[in-house]
């Protein structure tokens, strides 16, 4: 990964330090390793000893903060390009979900894992884990600056106070990115204003987070893509205008 010309020596050596780790845990996701993975491990294939692993994650658990960090990003880029193409809104929610069981499949039940993780750190995961500048232009080299002109924050952070923090970069949340494409579909037409917006919200992050927790009450796991292709059409079906 090539040193973006925004980023001093030191920021271009955190981001890349914590994105080279990220990409040995998802190796070793993928490859069905994971128990494997100790932090001696992680730190030995990414190069780096044993207490310098915890000046970029306070854990090996915080990884999986950060791939949410990189999941997010790429999400929010991929819907922003297709609007930009012309994509209908409809066809972009119905993205989020193909989007997710894709990374679910690659990186073998990675959904349920984040989760699992969301609920055990619950909001303290930002907090303990903030996304950086660095993180950001690194990453995201020629698109970070879109991502900092992100419509969806409520006080909307300018990019040159966005740019001037080190400590904190927002990032649309999937929930975030369900309420902006809802919000444009009532607008344009495409929803129904006789439902709430705030109930299809719901309703479109039930369905999103459902698959886990219905698959142990069944008894078996079920694929995501399988799962939502059953569910969503009639859910979108009953949000149109």
């Amino acid at each position: 990964m090539k040193k973006n010309r925004l980023l001093t020596q030191r920021e271009y050596k955190f981001a890349n330090t914590r994105y080279k780790t990220l990409e040995v845990f998802l190796k070793y996701i993928k490859e069905e390793r994971e128990e494997e993975l100790t932090i001696d491990v992680l730190c030995e294939e990414v190069g780096i000893s044993r207490g310098t692993f915890f000046n970029y994650f306070p854990s090996k658990e915080h990884i999986f903060t950060y791939y949410g960090y990189d999941f997010c990003g790429n999400l929010w880029l991929d819907l922003q390009r297709k609007k930009q193409q012309g994509v209908p809104v409809k066809e972009r929610i119905e993205y989020i979900f193909s989007y997710t069981a894709d990374e679910d499949e690659k990186y073998f039940n990675s959904f349920t894992k984040f989760l699992r993780h969301i609920l055990r750190r619950g909001e303290k995961m930002l907090e303990e884990l903030p996304y950086t500048r660095a993180d950001l232009i690194q990453i995201f080299p020629r698109d970070f600056d879109k991502i900092l002109q992100d419509p969806l924050l409520s006080h909307q952070v300018s990019e040159e106070d966005q740019l001037a923090s080190k400590d904190f970069i927002h990032i649309p949340t999937v929930g975030e990115m369900f309420h902006f494409l809802i919000l444009e579909g009532v607008k344009s037409g495409v929803f129904t204003t006789k439902i709430p917006v705030d109930k299809m919200l719901i309703h479109l992050l039930n369905l999103y987070l459902a698959p886990p927790l219905t698959g142990k009450f069944l008894g078996k796991k079920q694929k995501l893509e399988s799962f939502y292709a059953y569910i969503l059409p009639d859910l979108l079906e009953r949000m149109e205008a």
